[in-house]
């Protein structure tokens, strides 16, 4: 979990971070992947609509993790 941590606060600040770049391939791995980067996207949509623009999917994937703990 700290190296995940870690891994996410250096791409935080990125304009594009690696996650949004991912592309899925749904006939190899699933839809699961696919339902990731949707409830990541949303999590973003939502916390803009909130007013939160600086939030990014990097911040997502922070909440994410920090909840799993």
């Amino acid at each position: 979990m700290e190296l995940a941590d870690q891994f996410i606060n250096k791409l935080k600040n990125e304009s594009i971070p690696e996650l949004e770049q991912l592309p899925i391939h749904y006939y190899e791995e699933g839809i699961t992947q696919f339902k990731l980067q949707l409830g990541i996207s949303k999590q973003v949509a939502l916390q803009h609509w909130k007013g939160n623009t600086d939030y990014n999917a990097m911040d997502a994937v922070h909440d994410f993790v920090s909840r799993g703990r």
